[in-house]
């Protein structure tokens, strides 16, 4: 099966489970915000905009009565901004239609941005000249210097071409500046978008950048048509901090590389794998590099320089070439990264809400509702599953900043029996309360009888 019916199934799935369960949801003709992530948060929630008569639009209310941020995106959806969505849960969002205009929250001039925590501005090819962290008063792109810039690289190793870059790469390179149009295509009370078209030789790039009207996060989505061989594109992010060492996220942790090329260890490390993020940090703040589906980095001088894509001349000579869509994200942060909400971000960016609209029925099921959550930020709730041998709920969590933590698990129901188990859902420990104690990186595994 291709990776393409392998996500069209799992969206199917995933679809008719939201809607059974906002099927089950006593009394809901309303908007259902699913959260399959392991802590409480806000976010976007994209749904299909029903057909209402001219003038009109959909507004979206909180349990409290309070409309929410709602407007309609550049390809016809409704998004909203969903406040306080349970932990692998949902929650319920009254619906109802108004001839009132949505206000722009915080509009894009041409050149600059800026919210209450972020000030970002752009020159004339749309490169980031000056990016400011508001609270702290922090200009994370140095003096002189474009952030966000498109570097093509030539990328002609003498061998193993598919999976080998070399480190004389960065010996030739072209600064991918040539901007065919910018037009801001979104804008409203959720969102700003604005739009970046870019040529390099044969290829086109697009650049989509989104604003929110609070946070310090900006996201750029990608959908690049690649025609050219032989050249890994990068991003440039120069970063003005003191930091001898990069953070890298990987599965359950992080990991950390040298930033110098001081011994040829160091400079062994020109290109380094992680996952959805990459961070430089000194003690007073930092940036964050996000993505959701690219794992090569560059992160040298005080530079964090993802990799984007490469196009190899090798045996199959159609490697990478044709439509990426990708996402990366900037997100400026005060204080060290694991004092940063980087992990929780990353998270974010690869795992957003979904969002159903259902019908009123006569369920059971609960308006808003939580399966579990931990008390502790740093505590990740990675994985809930059946058990492979019996009808209990298997939790998987980690520790995600190398420190000893006592944390309180909560259930959404009642809990019969819980056990401590191995990844192999076997030597089972059963537990007299759900307060358990993580060592720095530790992952445990928690078997649920409800």
């Amino acid at each position: 099966m291709q990776y393409e019916q392998v996500v069209g199934v799992g969206e199917y799935l995933a679809s008719c489970a939201m809607k059974t369960l906002a099927e089950r949801i006593g009394g809901c003709g309303r908007a259902v915000v699913f959260n399959t992530l392991g802590y409480a948060r806000d976010g976007i929630a994209f749904v299909d905009q029903p057909n209402l008569p001219a003038g009109q639009r959909l507004a979206v209310h909180d349990d409290d009565g309070s409309e929410l941020p709602t407007q309609t995106t550049h390809d016809g959806r409704l998004c909203c901004m969903a406040k306080n969505v349970p932990a692998k849960g949902w929650k319920c969002f009254g619906l109802s239609t108004t001839g009132a205009p949505a206000a722009v929250a915080a509009p894009f001039d041409g050149r600059v941005f800026e919210n209450g925590a972020l000030k970002v501005t752009f020159d004339e090819n749309y490169n980031i000249t000056s990016l400011i962290e508001k609270a702290g008063g922090n200009e994370l792109i140095p003096a002189g210097q474009l952030g966000n810039r498109l570097v093509a690289f030539e990328d002609k190793p003498f061998n193993h071409q598919a999976w080998d870059i070399k480190m004389y790469y960065r010996e030739k390179y072209w600064y991918v500046d040539d901007v065919q149009s910018a037009d801001v295509i979104e804008a409203g009370p959720v969102r700003t978008v604005l739009r970046v078209a870019r040529k390099f030789q044969h290829s086109t790039i697009r650049q989509d950048f989104i604003f929110y009207p609070a946070g310090t996060r900006i996201d750029v989505d990608y959908e690049v048509d690649w025609k050219d061989k032989e050249i890994c594109l990068k991003c440039d992010y120069p970063v003005d901090v003191n930091a001898e060492r990069a953070t890298f996220d990987i599965q359950f942790g992080s990991l950390e590389r040298v930033t110098h090329e001081n011994s040829s260890w160091d400079f062994a490390q020109f290109e380094v794998c992680g996952h959805k993020w990459a961070d430089l940090s000194d003690n007073g703040f930092g940036l964050s590099v996000l993505n959701d589906c690219k794992y090569g980095w560059t992160v040298k001088e005080n530079r964090i320089m993802p990799t984007l894509l490469r196009a190899p001349n090798g045996h199959y000579g159609a490697q990478d070439i044709e439509v990426h869509k990708f996402t990366y994200a900037i997100y400026p942060h005060a204080g060290r990264v694991c004092e940063s909400d980087v992990v929780r971000q990353g998270y974010g960016l690869n795992v957003p809400l979904r969002a159903v609209i259902a019908e009123p029925g006569e369920g059971t099921l609960p308006a808003a509702y939580s399966l579990v959550s931990a008390d502790r930020d740093n505590i990740i709730i990675e994985t809930v599953k059946k058990a492979e041998d019996s009808n209990s709920i298997i939790i998987r969590m980690y520790e995600c900043w190398n420190r000893k933590t006592v944390t309180n698990i909560s259930f959404g129901g009642k809990v019969k029996r819980l056990w401590e188990c191995d990844l192999m859902e076997e030597n089972d420990v059963l537990l007299d309360s759900a307060a358990l104690v993580f060592k720095p990186f530790e992952i445990k595994t928690i078997k649920v009888e409800f």
